[in-house]
């Protein structure tokens, strides 16, 4: 169950906005933790969250947040805090 869970948090990562152009070319197959390290940067990336495939659900879980607050700033709305249905209790 847990890894169905996992493949459903990546394919939902691959249809956002992560890297595009050439950023995608730079980064190809390298670790996206060692991609950083060498000074490169990719929008709505959180702050002092490990890059490590082993926290990868906490890296998703913050990620989204920023990208949902940013979009509640753009379309001038609030966010309740009602957790939504892909979260954890």
């Amino acid at each position: 169950k847990y890894a169905i869970c996992l493949i459903k948090k990546k394919i939902k990562l691959i249809f956002t906005k992560f890297l595009e152009g050439i950023e995608n070319e730079s980064k190809n197959k390298t670790p996206l933790k060692d991609w950083v390290d060498e000074g490169n940067d990719f929008d709505y990336h959180p702050e002092g969250v490990s890059l490590e495939l082993k926290d990868f659900d906490t890296f998703f879980d913050l990620r989204k947040a920023l990208m949902k607050k940013e979009l509640a700033t753009i379309f001038d709305v609030e966010l309740s805090e009602k957790k939504d249905k892909t979260e954890k209790n």
